[in-house]
């Protein structure tokens, strides 16, 4: 047998396993669909006992979806034994705490389920068992047991924090600002000290919670407490700001940064929270945001998104020299897409007054390589967005014509050709 023969026959018993796995799997789903069709048609000719043996069948295949539809079953025909069997079954045992809870649910015992979703430990189900434990405990009119569950929930790490702000906007309609406060306050502690929690993510988790507040009787209160408890609290006091600018004051959220980084101890992570809040104020003028970007750098979680900032506010004093000096230090693998467009832009807008036509000209090759051609002819425009129409703005054209008789000339040039 030739070589190429046996290569032929291994594709061809691979795929021929493929075709089996494949077939294996949809003749699955096909028997456990026949299966619940047999129990729906069953039922429908009043015929119980066909369809709690084809509701057997479908627990012992898919115990997960088939347990509840089970006990669905069972409790709307009034099969009371039989459904007691069932939440006593080895099958009901096995499966988790959150299947359990559905399926006591299903069988209408509430207090069952509740007990089994306080034992949901899975990270994949702390969330929607949290949700659920919620509901069932306002639903049997609880609302301490209900609330105090979901403060419980939303100080879990292994929640993300999406999860975590919609069980905040769940719990502060009734639970009073002097508890909720400890509950944010443990949030942001865990979050502040996650890696991929940056500053813009964290601002945005804050002011999506405050912005639930909006107009509710609490509002008030929970700025209250927010501004006693930030006097001594520097990630309140971080908290405070935020809500004192959606209040628009931005001359008491000024101070009530600057007193939290000068009179208590942060630790690095809450301190670049103040640093950036403060740097970003209105308040705040050019020098006085320059010196608090730096004292930020070597502290930040993302420092090249910190020099990214940097350079914008070294652009709006007209210092173009060092905009080009900072954009040159960055990674850009480490900012957004549009910040990475940004910073291309702004590089050769700043070059085009501080560097000759010709390292202008190099800077937009390097930048325009390898995009779309909607990208470079934005690019395009930057060189010259604050060039007038001087001898300067003409040194381009015949710098760019020099550039474009060599063989090594890109074809993107004659794209910003275009813009002189």
């Amino acid at each position: 047998m030739t070589q190429n023969s046996r290569i032929l026959l291994l594709v061809i018993a691979l795929w021929c396993q493929i075709l089996g796995i494949g077939c294996a799997v949809a003749a699955a789903q096909e028997t456990t669909s026949a299966m619940l069709q047999a129990a729906f048609r069953a039922t429908a000719a009043k015929n119980y006992e066909q369809a709690r043996a084809a509701y057997e069948k479908l627990v012992a295949a898919d115990p997960q979806s088939g347990l509840s539809l089970y006990a669905r079953f069972l409790s709307r025909t009034s099969q009371t034994t039989q459904l007691l069997e069932l939440l006593s079954s080895p099958e009901f045992q096995k499966v988790s705490p959150l299947i359990q809870a559905r399926t006591a649910i299903a069988a209408g015992d509430i207090m069952r389920a509740l007990a089994s979703l306080e034992r949901a430990s899975l990270p994949e189900e702390l969330y929607p068992a949290a949700v659920l434990l919620f509901s069932l405990c306002r639903e049997a009119g609880d609302e301490q047991r209900a609330n105090q569950h979901l403060l419980a929930a939303i100080r879990n790490t292994h929640l993300t924090p999406q999860q975590r702000l919609d069980l905040f906007q769940r719990v502060h309609r009734n639970v009073p600002p002097e508890n909720l406060l400890p509950a944010l306050s443990d949030v942001l502690g865990s979050l502040v000290s996650q890696p991929r929690m940056d500053f813009p993510d964290l601002r945005s988790f804050v002011n999506n919670i405050l912005a639930s507040f909006d107009g509710r009787p609490g509002y008030t209160l929970l700025r209250s407490h927010l501004a006693t408890e930030a006097t001594s609290q520097p990630l309140t006091a971080w908290v405070y700001s935020i809500a004192l600018q959606r209040r628009e004051d931005p001359e008491l959220a000024k101070a009530t940064l600057t007193n939290a980084l000068r009179s208590q101890t942060p630790t690095s992570c809450t301190r670049a929270l103040l640093l950036e809040e403060l740097a970003q104020l209105p308040a705040i003028d050019l020098s006085e945001a320059e010196k608090l970007f730096n004292e930020l750098i070597p502290i930040a979680k993302n420092p090249d998104r910190v020099r990214f900032r940097l350079a914008g506010i070294l652009f709006k004093a007209k210092r173009y020299a060092d905009v080009c000096r900072v954009i040159e230090t960055i990674d850009r693998t480490n900012l957004s897409e549009e910040d990475r467009k940004i910073a291309a832009n702004m590089r050769l807008t700043a070059m085009a007054l501080v560097e000759p036509a010709e390292k202008v000209i190099t800077a937009f090759e390097q930048e325009a390589q390898g995009k779309s051609y909607t990208y470079v002819r934005e690019l395009a425009e930057a060189p010259f967005v604050r060039l007038l129409e001087t001898d300067d703005h003409l040194k381009y054209r015949h710098a760019l014509q020099a550039r474009l008789k060599e063989s090594t000339a890109p074809i993107e040039l004659l794209i910003l050709m275009m813009s002189t």
